[in-house]
């Protein structure tokens, strides 16, 4: 779905794709959007996943406003990644040496997720259930199960929502670091405004461990890049207000 859609509705969608199975993209790649713009009143509900992933995408494009609000997702099983963050366009710097960014993280607000039955999480590939990256506002997610014993989140550190900004590099020609290319946005500011979480449970056992049920990271810059990667950054998270119950 791309910018400049109001009141939809997303159903009974069953499948693998190994990314996102659903993506709410009011920002994208220029290569592959045909829409910049907003994107509210979304209803998504009755999901069927197999270790997939659900997009939400915001932005800015030039003077055109990208946001994300008031979505609702219901129902929603098989999917252990939900990315709230910003990606720039790394094919095109890859592929043709030019820049295709937002211009800011992107607003993301009034999402209600509930209902949602949560494989055990790839850790490798992802670094929360979660991910915040943008300005996310007024976020409730509810009657979770995640299939899989507490302990393999705590003795890993693996939160359930992570706050803050990833780092990844594509290492092009290893010979020539200046071709690069960073896959996140180190330098952002990622912020969760007003984040309530309730009913979360392993199986049948509530989530005992509040302490890691949320975590705001921040990231530094590798003193050591290129010879180690990723290049890290600057980025922070911030929770400005949090309820677990």
């Amino acid at each position: 779905m791309g910018g400049e859609v109001y009141e939809g509705e997303i159903r009974n969608i069953q499948g693998h794709t190994n990314d996102d199975l659903v993506a709410l993209n009011a920002w994208d790649w220029n290569n592959y959007i045909m829409t910049y713009g907003n994107i509210a009143d979304i209803y998504v509900h009755d999901i069927y996943a197999v270790h997939d992933q659900i997009r939400f995408l915001a932005g800015k494009h030039g003077m055109i406003e990208c946001s994300i609000s008031r979505v609702h997702l219901r129902n929603i099983q098989g999917i252990d990644n939900i990315k709230m963050y910003p990606q720039p366009n790394s094919e095109s710097l890859v592929l043709y040496g030019k820049e295709d960014r937002s211009t800011t993280a992107g607003e993301i607000s009034d999402v209600l997720i509930e209902k949602l039955r949560a494989p055990a999480p790839r850790m490798w590939q992802s670094d929360g259930l979660v991910e915040i990256g943008s300005h996310v506002k007024n976020l409730r997610i509810c009657d979770v199960v995640i299939d899989c014993e507490e302990s393999l989140f705590s003795e890993n550190k693996y939160p359930f929502v992570r706050v803050g900004p990833k780092s990844a590099t594509i290492v092009v020609d290893k010979d020539r670091p200046e071709t690069w290319v960073e896959i996140f946005e180190p330098n952002a500011i990622g912020i969760a405004e007003n984040l309530k979480i309730e009913g979360l449970k392993f199986g049948s056992k509530p989530w005992k461990d509040k302490t890691n049920v949320v975590a705001a990271v921040a990231l530094q810059k590798n003193a050591d890049y290129p010879k180690t990667t990723p290049q890290g950054g600057t980025g922070y998270g911030k929770i400005l207000l949090v309820e677990i119950e």
